[in-house]
């Protein structure tokens, strides 16, 4: 099938690529062969592309999505935080008015590493969803790409159980009980990403279009996967910054796919319900594209 870029089409009566001289520029459109694809590969790309709770729960985003994109010239950081904006109205995520409180916070900095020492000895809490082993590791990585995010879970009614450290914040809900009908195991629980926060490395972008970064923010916002490892199957952006994978000129049909499945599918269910239902409406649409 033919995939037009959500990003280039959304952005097309802007002229912003051609301000950024150290990016290479590309086409707005790319080619991508859909194929049905087997449940296993399916399964194993949403267990690989999901930002998963302890009990197994897939996060997202359901309150309004607001980036702040900081590091670049004030153009770029325009054209990737609207990029980020564009692609996820497309997919169906919320998205916050003009003027809208940040929280998908993406930097752009040299030493990320240092940057992150600092948050740990001055601003610890925006690192309170990460344990001492899990803050070291952010630390001492050398990844082109750094992310984590704060997640809260919540009611389907969209009241507040626990954050991510385990607090109870409702006092008046009774987990497990039936006021609220939320506990670890009922279909009334989801998570919910409160912040994400990306870190990318100004001095590993060399040979990187201005395309591929945006929808790698893009579908990083949206998902706060864990890049540290290649994703498998290797059909989506987040293998941007791996070493031997040829990444992608774009979004991929893969990448389009699961988002539209995150965030069309049930978000208060049961984690192993959840991840099924992703998976299941994953493969639909990946069949459809096929036959496009």
């Amino acid at each position: 099938m033919r995939f037009t870029s959500i990003a280039a089409a959304a952005l097309a009566c802007t002229s912003l690529a051609a301000a950024a001289p150290a990016f290479a520029q590309d086409g707005d459109q790319i080619v991508v062969t859909g194929a049905p694809s087997n449940p296993q590969a399916v399964a194993d790309f949403v267990g690989a592309i999901s930002s998963r709770t302890s009990d197994g729960h897939i996060a997202r985003w359901n309150s309004p999505l607001c980036p702040r994109v900081t590091g670049l010239r004030d153009e770029l950081n325009g054209y990737i935080a609207q990029t980020v904006t564009a692609i996820a109205e497309a997919v169906g995520a919320r998205t916050g008015s003009d003027g809208c409180d940040p929280n998908a916070i993406i930097v752009f900095m040299r030493e990320p590493a240092e940057f992150v020492e600092t948050l740990r000895r001055q601003r610890p809490a925006h690192l309170s969803s990460l344990n001492i082993r899990e803050r070291e590791a952010l630390a001492e990585s050398g990844a082109a790409a750094r992310s984590w995010s704060v997640n809260e879970f919540r009611t389907r009614d969209g009241r507040i159980v626990r954050s991510q450290d385990g607090n109870n914040t409702d006092s008046d809900l009774v987990l497990g009980g039936s006021q609220g009908r939320a506990s670890r195991i009922s279909n009334e629980l989801r998570a919910d990403f409160s912040t994400v926060y990306l870190l990318i490395d100004l001095d590993q972008l060399e040979g990187v279009t201005m395309q591929q970064l945006s929808a790698f923010v893009a579908v990083q916002a949206l998902t706060a996967a864990d890049v540290t490892a290649p994703i498998r199957p290797e059909r989506t952006i987040l293998n941007l910054f791996r070493d031997g994978v040829d990444a992608p000129a774009d979004l991929t049909d893969w990448d389009v796919a699961y988002l539209r499945a995150l965030y069309g599918t049930e978000g208060a269910a049961a984690a192993e319900t959840q991840r099924g239902q992703i998976s299941g409406q994953m493969r639909e649409l990946l069949t459809a594209s096929a036959s496009d």
